[in-house]
């Protein structure tokens, strides 16, 4: 049974208009002439005591035909509604109204209904949803970044969505945005639909009723879980070739000669080579427009974005030169296009000092180079090496005198590439 806001159904009483057919309960009642036709309703509250409500006979019975009593129940605040021939019943408890009424005549077993709030018709809504791998930081070394461990999801590149069951008559294709892991049906008719999501071997089938609930604000999700890094072998491959690439293109500022240092030179800092100076301003730069090569979605990624890593890595292939940060942004846009994961740039947190790595794993602490696992690997185009992250303390030397005794060398995380 429907119980319908009171302060509604009052104006709709003085526009003269009766509750729809739906909302009105008939209690069609057939006994012998001189029986007792009053009608006993209990409402049941969930938190308090019940109420009886007798609601008499009709005044007249028109011939030996049954007898309708028709009721309508509110609940809310407000001045209750009246109409003729309707019984009005309030339902009204704290909170809400109450779940059950019973319904009785005729000396016979009261009828329990249940009863539900009164909701308008449900309109068109949005259906999309994203698939995307858990990705951990642990002891970052950012200073904004205060839960540990802080847990990111990035979308894949390769998602299909099939709609298992839709309303009558509803055909839907997804539309895939920039974005990588997230689908969009866009504005679609009420009702029903079974949705099938899959990616890179996952599959689940969601169910869910459109317009979504505010709990199902984000649609249909897919977690796939920590993302599984590329094998050893193909992260030492990739990085190698990516190695060759970077020193076929790029020199070492600190290893150019006098004459071309000047030339490097900016008109307004004569000591500090242009394409440093340059990559600087970027910081302050809005954010480039979307490319083909847009990297998976990162809702709360710490450090710089992709678009910043990428125009670092423009401004030394520009130049043809950069230092170790802008050598360790090409060399991870590069490992990224070779299909390795995931590809991030780091930085010694105790020494000025920046390169990439591949197939960390995303469960391991950022701070402890020891454990980023076995298939991890360090891309170091600055110093021309590529080696396995567990021999980062052989490595490394020549920075150990910065880590205050340490016997690992602490780092922090600069940017997620690519999962």
């Amino acid at each position: 049974m429907i119980a319908l806001p009171r302060a509604g159904a009052a104006g709709r009483a003085r526009e003269g208009r009766r509750p729809d057919a739906e909302h009105v309960l008939v209690a069609r009642l057939t006994a012998k002439p001189g029986a007792d036709l009053s009608l006993r309703v209990t409402v049941l509250y969930g938190c308090q005591e019940p109420r009886e409500v007798v609601v008499p006979a009709p005044a007249t019975i028109a011939g030996d035909g049954p007898v309708d009593v028709e009721l309508v129940f509110v609940h809310g605040e407000g001045e209750a509604p009246r109409w003729d021939g309707l019984v009005v019943v309030d339902v009204t408890e704290a909170g809400g109204h109450a779940p059950t009424v019973g319904v009785a005549a005729l000396k016979k077993k009261a009828q329990e209904l249940p009863v539900r709030a009164w909701a308008a018709a449900a309109g068109p809504g949005r259906l999309w949803g994203w698939v995307g791998y858990e990705h951990q930081l642990l002891d970052s070394g950012l200073p904004r970044v205060k839960t540990n461990p802080h847990t990111l999801m990035q979308g894949v590149r390769h998602v299909d969505v099939k709609v298992l069951r839709a309303p009558p008559g509803v055909a839907l294709t997804p539309r895939f945005t920039a974005i990588d892991g997230v689908f969009d049906f866009g504005e679609v008719p009420p009702g029903e639909y079974e949705v099938e999501v899959s990616a890179d071997g996952a599959r689940r089938v969601h169910t869910l009723t459109v317009p979504l609930r505010d709990a199902d604000d984000w649609g249909i999700g897919l977690d796939l879980g920590p993302v599984a890094p590329t094998p050893l072998a193909k992260n030492l491959a990739a990085g190698r070739e990516v190695m060759a690439l970077v020193n076929a293109e790029l020199r070492s500022v600190n290893k150019l000669s006098l004459e071309t240092l000047v030339n490097l030179v900016s008109g307004a800092a004569l000591d500090y080579p242009l394409m440093v100076w340059r990559s600087n301003q970027v910081k302050t730069k809005e954010a480039e427009a979307p490319e083909v090569d847009q990297p998976p979605l990162s809702l709360t990624a710490p450090g710089p974005n992709y678009t910043f890593i990428r125009q670092i890595a423009r401004i030394a292939r520009e130049h043809s030169a950069g230092n170790c940060g802008e050598k360790a942004a090409y060399a991870a846009i590069a490992c990224a296009a070779r299909g390795v994961h995931p590809v991030e740039q780091f930085q010694l947190l105790r020494a000025d000092h920046s390169f990439c790595v591949v197939g960390r794993d995303p469960r391991s602490s950022c701070a402890d180079p020891r454990a980023w696992g076995l298939a991890a690997v360090i891309v170091d185009p600055w110093a021309e090496e590529v080696y396995p992250a567990v021999e980062v303390n052989q490595r490394l030397q020549h920075f150990k005198g910065k880590h205050e005794g340490l016997d690992f060398p602490p780092t922090k995380i600069v940017a997620i590439v690519k999962l």
